[in-house]
């Protein structure tokens, strides 16, 4: 994902935050068996339990691992953190105080946007941007079709804010995000439906200087999820402790950090449970990192996917199943190939 602030494509929002279609890919098609590449085994009921990593499934785990590198900042993008709530408001909340809007909800459902001031446009300590919606619906033009649709709410809360992160080169602040299931979904022309949905409690480091953006993302536990052409696919994330730094001058990005999640599934295509590391550098212009490693730690077994980024184009995937250090089988892919 880009720090700077342009408008993410939902291609991109659905590649970096699940790789739906990726799943869907290694999952094959129709029968009524267990799909090819699932880490678990069916048990009854139709659930899933976790399973090993191992040479059959090893893949489809780095798909994961590769497809949330830029989960902090994809969050942030796509739950406001990084808006400015000053300007959110239909009155610009040009006085101190509450200030309480209607959402936009032209073509069904409800919705409403609170801002909480203490300075005139500007955000202090204390202040706080919420957002609660209840099957918010707008429609596109007809010419381009689809709609967005938003359910749930957050509310965030802004502390240790020092200069004024939005209106000039430098400033820093700390942002709490509760998310009581806060959906953000849609259609866009004759593309598959999808949503989006975050859940739990995020503390955010936001920093920016005139050539450089921070971003600190910390969480004991969260659950991102997403649903897109019937499939769907959940991250309960816990430990959760990653810096993204992106360079203003030539959009260079390295992420760093770790979290431990477990991985399901619906249908029955994938399961797990992983210790993820990563370690990445890259040119983020192009939506590709081009170098750095990221190491996916199996929590039933001692197996151990490193992914290692040879270039913006190529990646090595390697498995060591029995983790003595020494892979039992490595893998080239291009982007493209481990993406989808």
């Amino acid at each position: 994902m880009k720090l700077r602030n342009k408008t993410v494509k939902i291609s991109t929002v659905l590649k970096v935050g699940l790789l739906v279609l990726g799943l869907s890919a290694c999952g094959g098609g129709g029968g009524g068996s267990t799909p090819a590449d699932n880490t678990g085994d069916v048990a009854g009921g139709g659930t899933t339990t976790a399973a090993p990593i191992t040479k059959s499934n090893y893949k489809t785990v780095a798909k994961f691992g590769y497809g949330l590198v830029g989960f902090s900042e994809s969050v942030a993008q796509r739950s406001n953190v990084m808006s400015n709530p000053i300007g959110s408001s239909t009155t610009r909340s040009t006085i101190r105080g509450v200030t309480s809007d209607a959402a936009t909800c032209k073509d069904g459902g409800s919705g409403s946007m609170v801002v909480k001031t203490a300075v005139e446009n500007r955000v202090s300590n204390g202040d706080s941007y919420s957002g609660t919606f209840n099957h918010c619906r707008n429609n596109y033009p007809s010419q381009v079709g689809g709609y967005v649709l938003m359910d749930g709410k957050y509310v965030l809360t802004y502390s240790n804010v020092v200069g004024d992160y939005f209106f000039s080169d430098s400033g820093s602040m700390t942002i709490q995000g509760e998310y009581d299931t806060f959906t953000f979904g849609g259609k866009v022309s004759s593309n598959p439906a999808f949503d989006i949905v975050f859940d739990g409690t995020l503390t955010y480091e936001l920093q920016k200087t005139a050539t450089t953006h921070y971003v600190t993302m910390t969480a004991d536990s969260f659950t991102f999820g997403s649903t897109h052409d019937g499939k769907s696919v959940t991250f309960a994330m816990t430990d959760i402790d990653i810096e993204t730094i992106g360079s203003f001058a030539d959009g260079t990005q390295t992420t760093t950090g770790r979290y431990d999640v477990d991985v399901t599934t619906n249908p029955n295509i994938f399961s797990g449970s992983f210790a993820i590391t990563y370690n990445i550098q890259g040119l983020s212009d192009h939506e590709n990192y081009s170098s750095g490693t990221m190491t996916i730690h199996d929590k039933h077994s001692a197996a151990i996917v490193t992914v290692t980024i040879l270039s913006e184009s190529l990646i090595e995937v390697a498995l060591d199943e029995n983790g003595d250090g020494t892979p039992e089988e490595t893998n080239t892919f291009t982007t493209e190939e481990l993406e989808g």
